[in-house]
C-alpha cells in the first residue's frame, strides 16, 4: 500500500478519519492514538511482562505479589501465550 503524505497507508488514514468524525477526535490526536494503540498491541509477551513489571514495581508492589498479578492477567491479554510459572515469568524480567 502506498503511503499518503503524513506517513500513514490508506488503512490507517481511514481509521484516523473514522476517529475524527465518530468521536470529534483532532487528527492530528487520531493519529498519535492510533499508533499508541499499534504500539500497544504488538507487543511481545517478553516486551509486555516487563513493562508490566516496571508499572507495578513504581506502584510499590513487592515481586512476589507483582508475579501473581502478571501470571493472572496473562491470561487475559491479547497474545496467545500457554500460562507462565512464576519462574518463567521472573526469567523473562531478569534473564
Amino acid at each position: 500500500m502506498k503511503d499518503d503524505v503524513q506517513g500513514h497507508n490508506s488503512l490507517d488514514q481511514a481509521f484516523i478519519d473514522r476517529l475524527h468524525h465518530v468521536y470529534g477526535i483532532d487528527p492530528s490526536m487520531a493519529a498519535r492514538l492510533m499508533e499508541e494503540f499499534v504500539i500497544y498491541c504488538n507487543q511481545t509477551v517478553e516486551e509486555w511482562v516487563r513493562s508490566r513489571h516496571y508499572h507495578l514495581q513504581r506502584q510499590g508492589y513487592k515481586n512476589e505479589v507483582i508475579y501473581d498479578i502478571i501470571a493472572l492477567e496473562l491470561k487475559d491479554r491479547r497474545f496467545a501465550s500457554e500460562p507462565l510459572s512464576i519462574r518463567q515469568i521472573r526469567r523473562l524480567i531478569y534473564g
